[in-house]
């Protein structure tokens, strides 16, 4: 029997719930939740596992002001991929500032910084530490701002939604990537209970996106990528997909990205050689492209590590080698991702 009527976890742990089974006289009525960025569904899927019996918070606050500085109560009606924040509780500021430091508008993305009577003094110790991350605020002189590094807008309706950790905003190819807006997507799939997504250098030092995913039941990762092209741009589809039994937690229940392991290299579990010249021809520009030698003709191009950029930089070679001259091959790869199939479009294209 479940004694405990109040749980205090992080979304990672809540997750957990999610399987299992829920006695009619269980005793808890609320769920407090914080750490990390709360998805709308998963509260969703707990109200519904509670039979709409439970109450969940939402929490915000770093250590460095008291833990706890920003209360929500979810609200079934509520929309959006992830719960809000709320608003500041008594005697603390939250200020949304952009690189300037100047006040953000409504629905504008920037930092979180944090003022009042919850902030601490420094770190101990730590002089350069706490120069850096405890400012002097601009808007109450004499008194301090902690700069959370976290992410986070106003909403129309005065509540604060958090966008994740400013540092898992990253730039692939030149444009900026939020972390989380993928991961959201991710998770509003019903095949996918959990996911998380990093970035990685591959051999050529190159950045790109690696999802790292826990199925709620089987979905391939074709499909996975049908789904993302819905809705994001090329750029910020994951290059490499890793599928996990679980993602692993640190030991206060978040998600712990130094133990996510690196991507295999995939090819097909039968190597198949070039059985024509055209083949031959473009299998020698994925191994240039790609910089690997391991390449059957039945390899995924996208599964080996190829997107976007590198699908148009395929096409200009392959014109430039005059093996085809049509337009949007770069377009067709999506549809014909091996060799063996590309070489049959080319062969063929009208059929």
């Amino acid at each position: 029997m479940l004694l405990r009527d109040i749980i205090k976890l992080t979304p990672a742990h809540l997750r957990m719930i999610t399987e299992w089974t829920i006695p009619s006289d269980s005793k808890i009525h609320t769920f407090i939740v914080g750490g990390e960025s709360l998805e709308r569904s998963l509260a969703d899927n707990i109200c519904k596992l509670f039979q709409n019996r439970v109450i969940i918070y939402n929490e915000y606050g770093p250590t460095e002001a008291t833990v706890g500085c920003m209360i929500y109560q979810y609200q079934p009606e509520d929309v959006g991929a992830t719960v809000s924040i709320g608003r500041p509780a008594d005697n603390v500021q939250i200020y949304v500032l952009g690189d300037e430091r100047s006040l953000m508008p409504v629905n504008a993305p920037g930092e979180m910084y944090i003022g009042g009577a919850s902030v601490a003094k420094g770190y101990l110790n730590n002089v350069d530490m706490t120069r850096t991350q405890f400012i002097e605020n601009p808007f109450k002189p004499g008194s301090k701002l902690y700069k959370t590094g976290d992410l986070a807008k106003w909403k129309k309706d005065g509540n604060l939604e958090f966008l994740g950790r400013k540092d898992f905003q990253v730039k692939i190819r030149g444009f900026r990537v939020e972390l989380e807006e993928i991961q959201n997507i991710l998770l509003s799939l019903p095949q996918i209970k959990d996911a998380i997504i990093i970035d990685r250098l591959d051999k050529a030092s190159v950045r790109y996106l690696c999802a790292y995913l826990v199925k709620a039941a089987d979905i391939s990762e074709e499909a996975i990528r049908t789904e993302l092209n819905k809705k994001l741009p090329g750029y910020m589809i994951p290059s490499s997909y890793v599928f996990l039994k679980e993602l692993p937690l640190t030991s206060n229940g978040k998600i712990d990205r130094d133990q996510l392991p690196e991507p295999e290299n995939k090819t097909s579990n039968t190597y198949c050689l070039p059985s024509s010249p055209i083949e031959t021809a473009l299998l020698d520009i994925w191994k240039e492209l790609l910089k690997r030698d391991d390449i059957g003709v039945e390899d995924n191009f996208f599964e080996l590590g190829g997107d976007s950029i590198k699908a148009v930089q395929f096409e200009v070679e392959a014109e430039k080698q005059g093996i085809y001259h049509g337009d949007m091959l770069s377009v067709q790869i999506y549809e014909t991702p091996t060799i063996r199939t590309l070489a049959a479009f080319i062969e063929n294209p009208n059929k």
